[in-house]
């Protein structure tokens, strides 16, 4: 075998084999609120986007809504859930989406602890406003009724 040929076989294990979950671990994270996130977006949009978007976000909330995709195909951003007031009228949420379907074992109402990033914020005319945090990683999820941790992420 050629030298060559041996570092083009390195560089592409390397590339393979660093994960997003080690590329995102480098940088600090910032536990938050859903409600930290919406007032502060609504107090200064470009202020809140500079504060968190060098950051992994981390976010323990109640679940409002779920969405995963209809033909159960593992996709980018292919599945999600929702923190905050799903009011039709004036909706101010949080979409956290997830690149594997992660949303099979979770229900409306739980209680869960996420960390991702900060990507997109937008407000509506009608005063709603969509926060989206992507890339996340479930920490830990919790009944309401106890607070038993029922899946917890393992520390390195």
């Amino acid at each position: 075998m050629s030298i060559k040929y041996l570092f083009v076989m390195y560089i592409f294990l390397f590339i393979c084999c660093t994960s997003k979950n080690d590329i995102n671990s480098n940088k600090e994270v910032i536990n938050t609120s859903t409600e930290e996130l919406i007032t502060k977006f609504t107090i200064n949009e470009q202020q809140m986007i500079n504060d968190y978007n060098q950051h992994r976000v981390q976010i323990t909330d109640v679940i409002t809504s779920i969405g995963r995709p209809k033909d159960n195909i593992p996709k980018f951003d292919a599945s999600y859930i929702v923190f905050g007031d799903i009011d039709e009228m004036f909706r101010k949420v949080v979409v956290v989406y997830f690149d594997q379907i992660k949303v099979d074992d979770l229900h409306i109402g739980d209680t869960i602890t996420i960390q991702g990033n900060l990507t997109s914020v937008a407000k509506n005319h009608d005063g709603s406003m969509r926060i989206e945090i992507k890339k996340c990683d479930i920490i830990g999820l919790y009944q309401i009724d106890n607070e038993v941790p029922l899946h917890q992420k393992e520390e390195k």
